[in-house]
């Protein structure tokens, strides 16, 4: 089975944001992504999140989140 380009999946790098097309090959771009998700990279875009407002009434207030280990509170 002939191995598919990340380019064709993806056109940048999800940590960087650079065109994965600069590097060429699929293996220089496999390495690209890897450096990068090592933290070898340049520095990375703005972290993303999602922000979910719990409403006062949810179970998961005072619950610790795994991921960042805060505690849940309520939106405003």
């Amino acid at each position: 089975m002939p191995k598919v380009a990340l380019s064709q999946f993806f056109r940048r790098c999800p940590v960087c944001n650079r065109n994965l097309d600069e590097f060429g090959s699929a293996n220089a771009q496999e390495a690209h992504v890897k450096n990068c998700l090592e933290g070898g990279g340049a520095t990375p875009q703005a972290a993303k999140y999602l922000v979910y407002r719990l409403p006062s009434e949810s179970a998961l207030l005072g619950v610790e989140c795994v991921i960042c280990l805060e505690e849940f509170t309520a939106g405003v």
